[in-house]
């Protein structure tokens, strides 16, 4: 039998540049298509009745089921777009929870003192979701301390490490970058300057179907800064190292 498409179908001819996977797809299937009308083949067709040509691709049920097959797993792959860089923001507010070891000046013996602290933070992640699990970026945000206010800036990630069907992600952040004293306002003889800052954690983000999420996240933060003190009597250089060990919750929103 000549292969002539019939009437009712004839295949598509390509002609220049597909723009797309899907659009390759589809000549191919139909050219096989064409090709299961216009012969009337099909693997079973010992067992299934000979119909006339004109009424084959209508009548003859592999055929049908092939067309479906075919075309549906086509359409299907459309769904599943692929991934592209874009744009992601994470704004958080929380708290700085601490424990600080400090002398009671005049005392002799020299005697410490333990306290709590609980200081405020608000940092901002900007940066590309360059894989749909990770993000990479920079950080930066505001911290009070109880006689210091300081600015880190600093290369972050983001990565998703477990993804639950409820749209719900477990996820790891890393910050790291230098404190800077921009911001702060020293008493009379006194100078600070900033540090050194690392900010590892985890948390949880629970997402819209907006494509935005809320955040809640447990990191720890360690800032090193360092304070010049008015010199007293006979006193040549005064000075006070400080490394700043807190534990941040902060909770924040995902776009």
């Amino acid at each position: 039998m000549a292969l002539y498409p019939p009437r009712h179908f004839v295949a598509p001819l390509p002609r220049g540049e597909f723009k797309s996977r899907f659009e390759v797809d589809l000549i191919v299937k139909s050219w096989i298509l064409w090709f299961v009308v216009a012969t009337d083949y099909h693997p079973f067709k010992s067992i299934v009745r000979e119909t006339p040509f004109k009424s084959a691709f209508l009548q003859n049920p592999i055929n049908c089921f092939l067309f479906l097959l075919f075309f549906l797993s086509g359409y299907l792959q459309a769904q599943e777009k692929p991934f592209k860089p874009h744009y992601v923001n994470m704004t958080e507010i929380g708290g700085l929870f601490g424990r600080v070891v400090y002398d009671i000046q005049w005392n002799t013996p020299t005697t410490q003192e333990v306290t709590n602290r609980l200081n405020l933070t608000l940092q901002t992640f900007n940066g590309a979701q360059i894989k749909p699990r990770l993000a990479v970026g920079l950080t930066t945000g505001v911290d009070w301390y109880n006689s210091v206010l300081l600015l880190p800036i600093a290369v972050g990630a983001r990565y998703d490490l477990v993804r639950s069907k409820k749209n719900v992600a477990l996820f790891g952040s890393l910050d790291a970058g230098y404190g800077f004293n921009w911001l702060n306002v020293n008493g009379t003889g006194y100078d600070t300057q900033g540090g050194m800052m690392l900010n590892p954690g985890v948390g949880l983000k629970f997402g819209f179907k907006s494509g935005s999420a809320l955040t809640l996240s447990l990191t720890y933060k360690r800032q090193n800064a360092k304070v010049n003190k008015p010199l007293g009597w006979q006193e040549v250089e005064k000075w006070e190292d400080r490394t700043y060990n807190r534990m941040a919750l902060r909770l924040g929103i995902w776009f």
